[in-house]
């Protein structure tokens, strides 16, 4: 016996976002020409009012959950169940009772599904222009400032971001990048200025750093960024695609493209 259901605006993993977008020539212009970025489950109108973006991370703001058909790209899911089991009472009605099933999801994107508001490439640009200076600039202009100080170490400009974050304790430290405890005190104290590309890239990412950020940081490193060969081939293209996924997430697309995850091997 078969079950069918059809949902609007479905939410998707970050391992679906991505496979949908390598699959669908169509979505990737649209995110292209209006400005969309993936928070929290969708592809979502960059604009002040739909996100919020802080040291925390990006995410949707009560507006944009309260108004998602406004800001939301809408990817429809399609769902065939198959039930290998059932029965069925006869009384009043019928009673159907799920005994085991396999659930069979499509993913699909089309230009005509959209709703007019998100469709007119116009209103996109200027949602973008009015979130360009969203970020906080003066704690950016600063770091930037100290990456291009040669008396100023590495460690210094990763404390100087840890500490905007509260990362006070090494328990954050570890939770937040997946790495071991002790490297928390090793950066306060400036003593770990050699570290190597998978733990500045868990720090980056478990601090939830832009890509254009973290470049500047590899470049104050002793490392650099191989951008046509993996590992970082996969980490710059997530970054670029999805900012500011939390580790576990990063780390879960990472998976789906068999490249080593990060921060798992030397966390306590």
């Amino acid at each position: 016996m078969l079950g069918f259901n059809m949902v609007e605006y479905a939410k998707l993993t970050p391992v679906e976002a991505l496979k949908i977008l390598d699959d669908t020539i169509s979505l990737r212009t649209w995110i292209n020409e209006r400005k969309y970025i993936f928070v929290d489950g969708y592809f979502v109108l960059d604009d002040t009012q739909y996100i919020s973006k802080t040291e925390k991370g990006i995410h949707l703001t009560q507006n944009a959950t309260a108004n998602i058909s406004k800001c939301v790209i809408n990817i429809r899911e399609y769902t065939q169940t198959s039930f290998f089991h059932f029965k069925k009472r006869f009384m009043e009605d019928s009673l159907f009772f799920k005994v085991g099933f396999l659930d069979d999801r499509l993913l699909l994107f089309h230009p005509s599904y959209q709703p007019s508001q998100i469709s007119e490439p116009e209103k996109a640009y200027k949602a973008f222009s009015e979130s360009i200076y969203s970020y906080d600039e003066n704690t950016e202009i600063e770091l930037i400032k100290m990456i291009g100080d040669p008396n100023i170490s590495l460690c210094d400009c990763l404390w100087f971001l840890m500490e905007k974050r509260n990362w006070n304790y090494p328990d954050i430290f570890s939770n937040e990048t997946g790495l071991h405890k002790n490297y928390h005190g090793k950066i306060k104290n400036n003593k770990y200025n050699n570290m190597t590309t998978t733990v500045l890239m868990a720090v980056c990412v478990g601090m939830k750093l832009s890509l254009r950020i973290t470049e500047k940081l590899f470049d104050k490193s002793k490392n650099k960024l191989d951008y046509y060969n993996n590992p970082d081939k996969t980490y710059i293209r997530i970054m670029e695609t999805m900012p500011a996924l939390s580790l576990d997430d990063f780390n879960g697309i990472l998976q789906q493209c068999n490249v080593k995850e990060l921060g798992t091997e030397i966390k306590e």
